[in-house]
């Protein structure tokens, strides 16, 4: 912002409001990377970590690989909209209903694959159904050979992200889609019980800032 009389510059306060966000993202991930190390020691399978982003949209921000030389591979920073793939869903399926109306009315359903989900009436089925299991799942939706299974995270604002394991699906399916779901879902409530304790007891004036 402009200073003074002379026209000079300096750094204006949206710049702290920045650097708190990126600040926090560090956070998260240092607090992310344990139970994705479960996650992967449990499946054999990559674990990852997905955070909202914006309206409609989420980003991976953290990985752990499969042990497996054959394993699947994601990428951080990519930015995916929340209508396919498990981490996306597993976020849709928690946010409040007016939200969840409003992206399923927005978005034009990019069909991957055969099995995508390609009406709106199909995605809503799928949401009704991972409001159920408590996780989403996510087999062949983008990818022929993969599959996903993910489970919403939470701060005490609500959901922020999901955790999630990816991998070839005729091993993950010999491996028990329902097994690892339990699972993702057990690891990702532990997170979510760390982050909204942190949050309890975090200076006031930080939570303020953080909302």
């Amino acid at each position: 912002q402009i200073i003074g009389e002379n026209g000079h510059y300096a750094l204006g306060p949206a710049v702290l409001t920045f650097a708190e966000g990126f600040r926090k993202s560090f956070t998260i991930r240092d607090r992310v990377l344990p139970y994705l190390e479960k996650l992967a020691n449990f499946s054999k399978e990559t674990a990852i970590f997905c955070e909202r982003y914006g309206q409609s949209a989420c980003v991976t921000v953290e990985t752990w690989d499969s042990p497996h030389d054959t394993r699947t591979f994601s990428g951080t920073g990519v930015v995916r909209p929340l209508t396919a793939g498990s981490s996306a869903l597993a976020i849709l399926a928690m946010l409040p209903e007016n939200d969840i109306s409003r992206v399923v009315a927005g978005k034009n359903l990019v069909q991957h694959t055969a099995f995508t989900p390609s009406t709106r009436k199909q995605l809503v089925d799928k949401i009704k159904k991972i409001k159920k299991l408590g996780y989403a799942v996510s087999i062949r939706e983008r990818d022929l050979d993969t599959g996903g299974i993910a489970a919403p995270v939470f701060d005490d604002r609500g959901v922020i992200g999901s955790l999630a394991v990816i991998g070839p699906v005729d091993r993950m399916e010999r491996n028990g889609i329902q097994r690892i779901g339990k699972q993702v879902q057990l690891i990702a409530g532990q997170l979510t019980g760390e982050l909204v304790s942190s949050s309890k007891f975090a200076p006031s004036e930080l939570r303020r800032t953080a909302r």
